[in-house]
């Protein structure tokens, strides 16, 4: 020895530790950004997939509001203007919410209109039934 102090890792790993890269960094981030893009990808899909669902929910109000517009063209232009609104939001929390959201609004409607619908063929029963 040379008789200077040595002041380092007194293991072999503590000495690849100090003074090589860690070999899986690179892979932890490749790693990273592989599940990075596998949650946009998912969140993505989830978003496509709503934007359908609001467009197919959107067939069954065939009927026009007091200015002659039908409700039909007046969702998908709200669901259009909001999808827009939060294209560029990257906030995974702020995504979620927003999605979250925009299903429970979605089957909210769905579930008011098939009350309703249900609503008028009792009545039409019940009108049928008593010969009106």
């Amino acid at each position: 020895m040379s008789g200077l102090p040595f002041f380092g890792p007194d293991t072999l790993e503590g000495l690849f530790e100090k003074f090589l890269a860690p070999k899986s960094s690179k892979k932890r981030q490749d790693d990273d950004l592989v599940a990075e893009r596998a949650r946009l990808t998912s969140t993505r899909r989830e978003a496509i997939e709503l934007y359908r669902d609001i467009f197919r929910a959107s067939r069954a109000f065939a009927w026009p509001n007091e200015d002659g517009i039908l409700w039909r063209d007046l969702l998908r232009a709200s669901a259009r203007q909001e999808f827009e609104q939060a294209r560029h939001e990257r906030d995974p929390e702020v995504i979620a919410k927003l999605l979250v959201t925009g299903r429970d609004a979605v089957e909210a409607a769905v579930d008011k209109l098939v009350d309703k619908h249900k609503a008028a063929m009792a009545r039409d029963r019940v009108s049928g039934e008593r010969g009106e």
